[in-house]
């Protein structure tokens, strides 16, 4: 999935809310030549948005973030479920590694995995200009991508693939933390990768169909101190789509498939001997919206329902959910909305049935560019924390539902924009790991989290600063609190971009505070300060682009540490907030065809 490292992917730009959807905000993309970070920005980092896309991923696919009221996270990939329950910055390596393995997730103005709005993530396939389109990428560690198509306002089709065979080198000092003579560096045997994906889609007047395959493959990494040598994985998806769309209502069809592959030559799930497994699923789903406007006031409402079979895996046979949304605003700038969910296990059999309802109020003052909003924020525990899907990732059958409210203030200018945000969860659901290095989700009796965001932007410079505290408890008579896993407490992000005639050029520079503890690897996580580079070029009156990158210029990939008082420094591997050791100092080079 590494044709995720460089992309075409626009610089976000706040606009006017939708008509339909203010008061909130909504980040619109436009062509430019920027770094995979921005993805994250888009999902994780603005609290106030409720809408976000990215633009083309490779060529093929788009990345989405759509709020939601029911505030139930979820990741689809061309609509079929990869995962839900998003509640952990851990969750979106250990969920995909084979496809999330690259992208550097920070939770930004969402805490913890507290998404102030909830939704879900869609890859999806792309818009763009009419006509055939081309995309070939090359970089270091044998790096390669190419993908093709054709697009009209009738029919879309089109295929990538994309392989490297990375660069995840890692610090061993697993049992040997204070020995040091006894670490050392190790070089991954399964470090190649590969993704293959088609897609065909049609339009004929209101109704929408689209096929969809793709399949995955390459290594685990592991979590944590706990890399593997030579495990890895195949995932296959595939998914029809059937809609018929009219202005003020929509239907939509769906039917998908999820296999999965575990592949394990040297035992290294099961400790002890040779661990091989397949899991699928298969899914239908109905999803109607309907929308109806009086005297300028809003109403919407969406239905939905889903079935699953499961198969070779320690979930239930057969699972289903039916969730409701709806949405009412008024013109002066007020909306209230409900959200509810019911997750049904064990269907047909023993039925065991859970139910979760997220209201929320939200208030736009226009004239002053404000917004405040108070809402619920319950969601109910994911099959994947529930039944987990590998040795390094187990469930928790026992796991309880998150509930919760949560205060937004926003205020926003043409030049910027600041938010105050706070959180306090009951109950709330974290991974972490155990004695053996696997992950593992629990609930934490409760958690706070009380953050400042601030964005500034002119004369191509963009500079944001994030300073969050947070509080978690086991326990509701502890005194003394953790800090959230994962997350530091403060980040400054300073981003540049320029455009000359033909030339489009620029550098991204994170600063975070570091020596904060990933509770789901048992490791600190450095400070880390990477930079970043891009170069594009745009051939005049022709649709040919180049464009040349630079990840990492520093190299970050090892730091001193004291992990105990009164003991000597030791080297560790330079990790991400997954607990995955960072790729070195890397380089891209694409040609595009529009």
């Amino acid at each position: 999935m590494n044709l995720l490292i460089l992309l075409s992917i626009p610089g976000p730009t706040i606009v006017s809310p939708a008509p339909d959807r203010s008061p909130y905000l909504e980040i619109e993309v436009q062509k430019s030549q920027a770094l995979i970070r921005d993805l994250e920005d888009l999902i994780l980092e603005h609290p106030e948005v409720s809408r976000k896309r990215s633009g083309s991923l490779g060529g093929l696919t788009r990345l989405s973030f759509r709020g939601s009221r029911s505030l139930q996270n979820r990741m689809r990939l061309d609509g079929l479920g990869l995962s839900s329950g998003l509640t952990g910055l851990q969750a979106w390596r250990l969920i995909e590694p084979a496809l999330l393995s690259h992208l550097r997730i920070d939770s930004g103005g969402s805490p913890g995995g507290l998404t102030p709005l909830g939704g879900h993530v869609d890859l999806q396939t792309t818009g763009g200009d009419d006509g055939p389109w081309l995309q070939l990428r090359s970089g270091s560690h044998a790096f390669r991508h190419f993908s093709l198509g054709h697009r009209s306002q009738r029919i879309r089709f089109g295929a990538s693939l994309s392989e490297e065979q990375g660069d995840f080198r890692y610090f061993d000092d697993r049992g040997t933390l204070f020995h040091q003579e006894d670490d050392r560096w190790v070089d991954r045997k399964n470090n190649h990768r590969q993704r293959f994906n088609s897609l065909m889609s049609w339009r004929q007047g209101p109704f929408r169909s689209q096929l969809f395959f793709a399949r995955l493959s390459g290594g685990v990494p592991g979590p944590g101190h706990r890399q593997t040598q030579a495990t890895g994985e195949s995932i296959h998806l595939s998914r029809l789509s059937l809609r018929h769309r009219r202005p003020t209502r929509r239907l939509q069809l769906y039917l998908g498939r999820r296999f999965q592959q575990h592949f394990d030559p040297l035992g290294e799930w099961g400790m002890t001997s040779i661990h091989n497994e397949s899991i699928h699923q298969d899914q239908i789903g109905l999803l109607g919206h309907w929308r109806r406007q009086r005297k300028q006031q809003k109403i919407r409402l969406m239905l939905a329902g889903e079935w699953n079979k499961h198969g070779g895996s320690q979930a239930p046979e057969q699972t289903g959910q039916l969730k409701v949304d709806l949405h009412w605003k008024h013109p002066k700038g007020l909306s209230l909305w409900l959200g509810g969910k019911q997750q049904l296990l064990e269907l047909w059999a023993s039925t065991t049935s859970q139910w979760a309802l997220s209201p929320g109020l939200a208030f736009h003052h226009q004239p002053t560019s404000l917004l405040f909003r108070v809402q619920s924020m319950a969601r109910l525990p994911s099959l994947l924390e529930r039944y987990g899907r590998s040795f390094f990732l187990q469930g928790n059958p026992e796991l309880r539902k998150e509930t919760g409210w949560g205060i937004d203030s926003l205020w926003r200018h043409r030049y910027g924009r600041v938010s105050l945000y706070a959180r306090q969860m009951e109950d709330l659901i974290e991974w972490d790991q155990n004695a053996q290095f696997s992950s593992r989700p629990r609930n934490r009796a409760y958690a706070q989290v009380l953050g400042l965001s601030v964005l500034a932007r002119g004369a191509g410079f963009q500079v944001g600063y994030r300073f969050q505290q947070s509080w978690a408890y086991d326990d509701p008579d502890d005194e003394d609190a953790d800090r959230l896993a994962g997350e530091p407490l403060q980040r400054l992000r300073i981003q540049w971009a320029h455009r000359r005639g033909s030339w489009t050029y620029g550098f991204r520079w994170d600063l975070q505070d570091g020596f904060f503890l990933d509770r789901a690897n048992l490791r600190p996580v450095a400070t880390s300060y990477p930079l970043d580079l891009h170069l594009a070029y745009a051939f005049t009156g022709s649709p040919l682009r180049l464009s040349l990158g630079l990840t990492n210029l520093f190299d970050q990939r090892q730091h001193r540490v004291h992990l105990l008082p009164g003991h000597h420094s030791v080297d560790l591997a330079l990790a991400d907030q997954a607990g995955y050791p960072l790729p070195g100092r890397r380089w891209f080079v694409g040609l595009e065809m529009r």
